[in-house]
C-alpha cells in the first residue's frame, strides 16, 4: 500500500513540467527530481508506521545501488521497500506510454531491469523479479489488452 504513494510528491511539481512532451530543460529536470523529497515531506509521520514507510519509499524510490540516484544513497542506505518499488516503477515506466515516449516491449524492459542488476537495482530484488517473470508477463498482457479495449471502445 505504501508503494501506491511513491509519486505523491508530483502534486508539488508544476503541471506544465509534468505534461511537457519535449525534452525538459535542466531547470525543469531539477524541479521534477524534487518530487521524491516533496513526497517525503508530505507523508512523513513520527506516529504512523505506515506513513513513515510510505515517506521512505517516496524519498528513496529513485535511488540506485551504486549511489547514482537522485539523492546519492547507496545499497545499505536504501530501504528494502524502496528497492522493490524502484524495480516496479522503472519497469512500469518503460512499458507504459508517456507523453514524451512510446512504450518499450516487455522483453526490452525486462532485459533493462536484468542488465542493471547490482548497479541500479538490488540484486535480490531483481532475482525475485526474474522468478516472477511469468506472473509479471500475465499482468502485462492483461493491461495491454485492457488498454487496447479502452482505446477501441465506442468505435464503430
Amino acid at each position: 500500500m505504501a508503494a501506491t504513494l511513491h509519486d505523491i510528491g508530483k502534486i508539488c511539481v508544476p503541471e506544465s513540467i509534468l505534461a511537457k512532451t519535449e525534452q525538459l530543460t535542466e531547470e525543469e529536470f531539477c524541479e521534477i527530481r524534487k518530487h521524491n523529497i516533496y513526497g517525503y515531506q508530505l507523508l512523513y509521520s513520527q506516529e504512523d508506521p505506515f506513513l513513515k514507510m510510505a515517506a521512505l519509499v517516496a524519498k528513496e524510490h529513485h535511488e540506485h545501488i551504486d549511489g547514482s540516484g537522485y539523492i546519492g544513497l547507496t545499497d545499505t542506505e536504501i530501504s528494502v521497500p524502496a528497492k522493490i518499488v524502484a524495480v516496479a516503477d522503472v519497469f512500469d515506466a518503460l512499458v507504459s506510454q508517456r507523453s514524451y515516449k512510446n512504450p518499450w516491449s516487455f522483453d526490452k524492459a525486462f532485459g533493462y531491469i536484468c542488465e542493471h542488476r547490482s548497479d541500479y537495482f538490488d540484486k535480490d530484488v531483481v532475482d525475485a523479479f526474474i522468478r516472477a517473470k511469468d506472473k509479471i508477463f500475465a499482468i502485462y498482457q492483461s493491461d495491454a489488452q485492457n488498454n487496447f479495449e479502452n482505446k477501441t471502445e465506442g468505435r464503430s
